[in-house]
């Protein structure tokens, strides 16, 4: 009965118009995995790997791109870049199967995913302040 109520509760507090927007986001999400189009040589001062082989911008926030390579390239590749730029590692773990690092620059926070799909690996960028 008090997870019931705690659950009333919780959905009167959120605003129905957030909870329409659920789904399109949850959507969108999947659409980093997918990035179609050229990739860029750099993303709001961020470089892009040179193996990148498809790339899009998202939103003023996210960008994604496969690339060939492995996973380990590809934190490698930040970390020895992003730290050359001046973006302090707030988390890094990694493996074969993918990554998530965490960087931050003044106000700025960078969270970069590594992960692998059907036909490779894509990395996923997010920029949040």
């Amino acid at each position: 009965q008090a997870f019931a109520t705690d659950v009333s509760n919780l959905t009167t507090a959120i605003p129905i118009e957030t909870l329409q927007a659920l789904p399109s986001e949850i959507a969108q999400i999947g659409n980093y995995f997918d990035p179609q189009g050229t990739p860029v040589a750099e993303w709001n001062g961020i470089p892009i790997m040179p193996q990148a082989t498809a790339g899009q911008e998202f939103d003023a926030n996210n960008y994604s791109f496969k690339f060939t390579g492995t996973v380990k390239d590809a934190a490698d590749f930040y970390n020895s870049n992003l730290t050359t730029a001046g973006w302090s590692a707030m988390m890094t773990s990694s493996d074969e199967q993918g990554a998530l690092l965490v960087y931050s620059k003044e106000d700025k926070f960078l969270t970069i995913t590594v992960s692998g799909v059907d036909d490779g690996l894509v990395v996923w960028m997010s920029i949040t302040q």
